[in-house]
């Protein structure tokens, strides 16, 4: 009867929505366990018993993990980011959403009902800086996946370069809406803050002609771009690919991807920003 429990108690712990029902799911699943543990020992144990074991070992110690996650990104994400981590197979999954109040929006953004805005154009390379939109998520540098979904919004064409450069997990990207409302990216090479730099990124972002399958943008309309940043086992760089609408428009390989998966927007011209979400897993 006590491992027939087992299951009921493995599924309480999953289905826990806040903090307080994993608690005393946590604490149901370890009496549990420690009850089966005292009632058959190991050697007297079925196949079947030890394998609920093993399931139940194996959850709380995820379920016991992820606590701890929920509780250490809390602690530092911003008031209003909405954090949540789930159990998915053997790992943990974190997701944390950043809307217009939970960004750091520097000079020139201003909110609008359930956007934040930038207006007006380009200013000088030096202050791109005081005119950036962070956003911090809370989660370590330790995570091995982490994927950076962008909704927002840009107008028609406007006087000048339209473009904007975007950094996740210090991978940076030049976004360029062309004339045709074309969408294209490229990956920039070396310091971001370098204008060179820049420069050469929106020129390879440009070059190439996209024929017939060519991504467009629809002026006011809300779209999204994702950001894929996977690094690889030995933690020595990371495949990024670049997505808008759900298609590539850009990949390639980052040598130096081991920092936070935290974002930034350096406006080039006018752009809403609806939500920031962030999703990232695996250690």
């Amino acid at each position: 009867a006590l491992f027939a429990r087992l299951p009921a108690l493995r599924d309480a712990v999953l289905r826990a929505g806040d903090m307080a029902e994993l608690q005393t799911a946590l604490l149901h699943l370890e009496n549990g366990l420690v009850a089966c543990r005292n009632r058959a020992p190991a050697d007297a144990r079925s196949m079947q018993e030890v394998r609920e074991l093993q399931e139940a070992a194996l959850l709380l110690s995820l379920a016991q993990r992820r606590r701890a996650w929920v509780n250490d990104i809390d602690a530092t994400a911003p008031r209003g980011a909405q954090v949540d981590v789930h159990i998915v197979g053997e790992e943990l999954r974190a997701r944390v959403v950043l809307g217009p109040a939970a960004l750091d929006a520097k000079d020139g953004w201003q909110r609008n009902g359930d956007r934040i805005e930038f207006a007006g154009g380009a200013r000088p390379w030096a202050e791109q800086a005081q005119h950036a939109l962070l956003g911090n998520t809370g989660i370590g540098a330790d995570v091995l996946r982490s994927r950076l979904v962008l909704d927002f919004a840009v107008p028609a064409a406007t006087v000048g370069r339209r473009f904007h450069l975007l950094e996740f997990r210090g991978v940076a990207i030049v976004l360029v809406f062309a004339a045709d409302d074309s969408v294209h990216a490229a990956l920039v090479d070396g310091d971001a803050r370098r204008e060179t730099a820049v420069n050469e990124a929106f020129l390879r972002a440009i070059a190439e002609v996209p024929g017939k399958n060519k991504v467009v943008s629809v002026p006011g309309a809300l779209h999204r771009l994702t950001i894929d940043v996977d690094g690889t086992s030995g933690r020595r760089g990371a495949a990024v690919r670049v997505a808008f609408e759900g298609r590539e428009i850009t990949a390639g390989y980052q040598l130096d991807s081991a920092q936070p998966p935290n974002f930034k927007l350096y406006p080039q011209q006018e752009i809403a920003v609806v939500r920031v979400m962030v999703e990232a897993g695996g250690s």
